[in-house]
């Protein structure tokens, strides 16, 4: 590898915290593994300004995509830039590890036929090398990828912030027609969802539930219902998990995901290492649980000992 590009999604307040974390990761593995870096920012339609504030974080040039005119940025069309920004290098790309992040990154990594490692938390110097650190349920894992370049997950979570740099880079535009798509679909149209998709890795509401919701239905109408009312994303533990009265693409803990919000409801949740795991950098959390000894108080800012079901339903009334 001699050269490495950050992948910058910057959509909204949730996404621009998560790309940050990827711009903290380039700037450490550039720094461990000598070599210059560049951004690659994909916005929609007449937003380019956006591209502005990735200029002082120490990127050589930042590549601008943004989506023809009544489009969005696609994956193929921001797989494609990156594929033809800088082919005269060999290259590695960090995005970052969230819902429609990890989406672009596999696009990436299947257009230029690069490995791709997932959910990096740690990236340091070992042995004249570069490794890198994931989790898989309870295991840490050190990686070591190709010189010829890999494409890189970065957890939102676990890298600080990044630090900026006195002079600006080069901002060039990267522009896409429908017509360059060919490969792949061309996105001509979003609306709204009425159920807000589950990406827990941007949620600024988390709302969990424990097994103590007892079935499916009262998880959905209360745990779902109280995320949908604070406009959030409902989560589960392990337990919820295993019972079958929770799917398991919304589990947080060691062997799930880990989530930082600024809002944590932990409802009839008991507080396991295996689930406090991953959601111990939330801002506030708040539990509810009717165990006045439960160890999820330990850790809450705010406390109810209460039936868990009443408390759920009180509140999906009130707000």
């Amino acid at each position: 590898m001699n050269r490495l590009v950050g992948i910058i999604l910057a959509e909204n307040d949730r996404m621009v915290a998560a790309s940050l974390a990827v711009v903290a990761f380039v700037q450490q593995y550039a720094r461990i593994a000598k070599v210059p870096y560049d951004f690659i920012v994909a916005v929609g339609p007449n937003h380019a300004k956006i591209a502005e504030r990735w200029l002082i974080y120490g990127a050589e040039n930042v590549y601008l995509v943004e989506g023809p005119e009544r489009l969005h940025t696609s994956t193929q069309s921001i797989a494609k830039a990156s594929a033809t920004v800088v082919p005269e290098f060999k290259s590695s790309f960090a995005g970052p590890g969230t819902r429609f992040g990890t989406e672009v990154l596999a696009a990436v990594a299947g257009t230029l036929g690069l490995p791709m490692l997932s959910s990096v938390r740690a990236v340091e110097e070992s042995d004249n090398n570069v490794a890198f650190h994931t989790i898989t349920g309870n295991k840490r894992n050190v990686f070591q990828v190709s010189p010829d370049g890999a494409v890189f997950s970065i957890d939102p979570t676990s890298f600080g912030a990044p630090r900026t740099v006195g002079k600006e880079s080069v901002v060039k535009q990267v522009a896409f027609a429908p017509k360059q798509l060919e490969a792949g679909p061309v996105l001509i149209e979003t609306a709204p969802m009425e159920e807000k998709p589950r990406d827990l890795a941007t949620a600024r509401v988390v709302v969990a539930g424990g097994r103590a919701l007892g079935d499916a239905a009262s998880f959905g109408s209360l745990v779902g219902g109280l995320a949908k009312k604070l406009g959030g994303v409902p989560a589960a533990t392990g337990a919820a998990v295993q019972m079958g009265i929770a799917p398991s693409d919304i589990l947080v803990g060691q062997t799930g995901q880990t989530v930082s919000p600024d809002l944590y409801i932990a409802a009839g949740v008991s507080g396991s290492d295996q689930h406090t795991g991953g959601m111990s950098r939330s801002r506030v959390i708040v539990a509810i649980n009717n165990n006045p000894n439960a160890a999820i108080f330990r850790m809450a800012d705010y406390g109810l000992v209460a039936d868990v079901h009443q408390a759920l339903r009180e509140l999906i009334e009130k707000l």
